[in-house]
């Protein structure tokens, strides 16, 4: 099973959601997947829920999570069918999937965000598989509640201390306007001339 990752916007509120497979166009699940990279959530919700396996249900757990109006139901239904994938086992993509979804529903999908049992998931997925494709979106979020989790100031200075500091950029060289020839400089000592003035000579006449 190759780990894919569909288009940001096939996801929606789960833009980083990517189980998908690359396989032969017999595969029955690759309509399903070619629907859900289309927001077509209705459609491939309804595939996914007539096929068998791991890979489908975590399909319909995803879909599900986007079918309109989107109700406490649902999610519940979701919760459901991740879990028990992360329950029979997180060795293969369907399991690890499973598992980053639970984290971004209890981090952004909840009507009360529950942000230690997000963070949970995203730790177990780094601790599991450091090197899957999503154990890198783990870790970003996991930083993001760190930081933001509600502690001293003098704390929160701490774990900005290791960045390094953001470079300055140089200020932008003048360009010179086309049709514009810079004064020459004024000899020193001597006023520059008025506006309306003559700047030649006085006559000696």
């Amino acid at each position: 099973m190759r780990f894919r990752f569909f288009p940001r916007a096939a996801l929606g509120v789960l833009p980083l959601i990517a189980a998908g497979v690359l396989r032969a166009a017999t595969d029955p699940l690759l309509p399903a997947w070619e629907e859900t990279s289309r927001n077509l959530f209705q459609e491939a919700h309804a595939r996914f829920a007539d096929e068998e396996g791991r890979e489908a249900r975590l399909g319909e757990a995803a879909t599900l999570l986007q079918l309109q109006p989107r109700t406490e139901r649902n999610l519940r239904g979701a919760v459901a069918l991740l879990s028990a994938l992360v329950d029979e086992s997180t060795d293969d993509d369907a399991g690890l999937t499973a598992l980053y979804l639970l984290g971004r529903i209890e981090h952004a999908h909840r009507a009360v965000p529950d942000l230690e049992a997000a963070a949970r998931h995203y730790r177990r997925l780094l601790t599991h598989r450091p090197d899957h494709p999503l154990a890198g979106q783990a870790a970003v979020k996991l930083a993001i509640l760190e930081l933001y989790r509600p502690r001293p100031a003098e704390e929160r200075l701490q774990l900005l201390s290791p960045l390094p500091p953001v470079p300055r950029r140089p200020p932008p060289a003048r360009r010179r306007r086309r049709g514009h020839t810079p004064l020459s400089p004024t000899p020193a000592g001597r006023a520059p001339p008025r506006r309306g003035s003559s700047s030649s000579p006085p006559s000696t006449r």
